[in-house]
C-alpha cells in the first residue's frame, strides 16, 4: 500500500493531493460516507479506495474502511487478514459490530476495517435493506470518514442501488481502457440513483518522463501526479472486538 508503506514516495504524494483535492470539495459538500466506484471491472477502484482511507487517516481522521463489494471482496486481501466475520455476519447473525471491526497498524497509524463477511445471495437487495443502513448510521456515528469500495457501476446494480444513502462518490477512471462512453454512461447512471457525485479519479496516465501518474477532478480542479508502482507491505492486526474506530 503505496501511502503506508512508502510515504514520501511520489505515489503516496499523489494520494495525499488527491486526499487535499477531496477535502477542498467537502469543504461546500460535507460528506461522513464516501463511495469509491468505478465504470467497470479491474479499473483500480479497491486500490484508491484502500489508499486514500489511509490518507485520510494520516491527517487523524476516524477512518473506517467497508469493503462493500458483496461480489468479489478484496480489501481484507490487501491488508493480510481474514474476511470474516465482516457485515453480513453483524447483520444476519447478530454477531457484535466490534467482532467484525479489525484494525490494522503500520509506522504508527491504525485504520479501522469491516470487511464484507458472508457474501449474501443477492447483494442488491442486501445494501438497500433496512439493517444494512442502519449498520452504515451506526458506524457512521462512531467514526469521521467511512469509505466504501463497491462494484463498478456497469456490471451490477449495487452502487447505484447505494448512491443515494452516501454523502458523497469518486469514480475512479483508468486511462487506456475505460472508455468516454462507458464513463458518461456511468456518470449520467449514478445521477439517475441520487449520487453526489464529486470527483474523478484519473490512474495510470503515461507521463512524458516514463512513469505513471494519477490525477483527480473535483470542482474544476484537475491535478497530474506522478506516481510509482507499490510492494506489499506488512500490517499489524489487531484483534476484534476495539469498536469501529481507534
Amino acid at each position: 500500500l503505496a501511502v503506508a508503506q512508502h510515504p514520501e514516495a511520489a505515489l503516496a504524494d499523489a494520494y495525499l493531493k488527491v486526499r487535499t483535492a477531496l477535502e477542498f470539495a467537502m469543504l461546500s459538500r460535507p460528506a461522513h460516507t464516501l463511495m469509491v466506484t468505478s465504470a467497470s471491472e479491474s479499473e483500480g477502484k479497491t486500490t484508491t479506495a484502500c489508499n486514500l482511507a489511509w490518507a485520510m487517516a494520516s491527517s487523524g481522521r476516524r477512518v473506517v474502511l467497508a469493503d462493500v463489494d458483496f461480489r468479489r471482496p478484496r480489501i481484507h486481501s490487501v491488508f493480510g487478514v481474514g474476511d470474516r466475520p465482516g457485515m453480513t455476519d453483524h447483520v444476519l447473525h447478530r454477531i457484535p459490530l466490534d467482532d467484525a471491526v479489525l484494525h490494522v497498524q503500520h509506522a504508527g497509524l491504525e485504520l479501522a476495517i469491516l470487511p464484507a463477511g458472508l457474501l449474501p445471495p443477492s447483494p442488491s437487495d442486501f445494501l438497500s435493506s433496512p439493517p444494512f443502513l442502519e449498520l452504515v448510521r451506526s458506524v457512521e456515528r462512531e467514526s469521521d470518514l467511512i469509505v466504501m469500495d463497491t462494484p463498478p457501476v456497469l456490471p451490477v446494480s449495487d452502487a447505484l442501488t447505494l448512491a443515494r444513502h452516501v454523502d458523497a462518490t469518486i469514480v475512479v477512471v483508468k486511462c487506456g481502457q475505460t472508455t468516454k462512453d462507458e464513463l458518461a454512461t456511468a456518470i449520467e447512471s449514478l445521477h439517475r440513483a441520487g449520487a453526489a457525485v464529486v470527483g474523478l479519479v484519473l490512474v495510470g496516465v503515461d507521463h512524458p518522463n516514463g512513469y505513471r501518474s494519477y490525477g483527480y477532478r473535483a470542482t474544476g480542479a484537475a491535478a497530474a501526479l506522478p506516481t510509482t508502482p507499490p510492494s506489499p507491505v506488512e500490517f499489524a492486526a489487531r484483534p476484534a472486538g476495539k469498536g469501529p474506530t481507534r
